[in-house]
């Protein structure tokens, strides 16, 4: 979000505010319903570049730009990180979150407001970090 990172790889990824995960655990611990169950949380999937365009829409500095899986795949052959995710370059996963509305009730939070509120967040504390520095 600082602009130095100009490329985001073709990746897809499942999004859910963390204050759904933890309201989700408690009500799962509570209601008899949930014994036995696994819950998966997800209000929608999205590419990481689309949310470098929300970002960028909405005054942050993410990458604008698309890597051709060709050099993500060339990168894993020497970063063990960027090994992990190049399996799922261009795969659009579907997570089915029916199970957690339907028997917890979920109502998942705007995954987008999620998103900016997060990069406020880390925006000031990293300016924190560089005033206390």
């Amino acid at each position: 979000m600082n602009g130095l990172i100009p490329f985001v790889p073709k990746l897809n990824l499942g999004f859910v505010d963390v204050k759904d995960v933890a309201q989700m655990h408690i009500k799962a611990m509570l209601s008899h319903n949930a014994v036995g169950k696994r819950f998966i949380l997800n209000e929608r999937t999205m590419w990481l570049s689309d949310i470098s365009k929300l970002l960028n829409q909405n005054g942050f500095k993410a990458p604008k730009y698309i890597t051709p899986n060709i050099f993500v795949k060339l990168l894993a052959l020497f970063d063990p990180n960027v090994k992990r995710i190049v399996n799922r370059l261009d795969i659009i996963k579907n997570l089915n979150s029916k199970q957690s509305k339907v028997i917890l009730g979920w109502q998942p939070s705007n995954v987008e407001k999620s998103i900016l509120d997060t990069a406020t967040q880390i925006k000031i504390l990293d300016n924190l970090k560089n005033k206390i520095l």
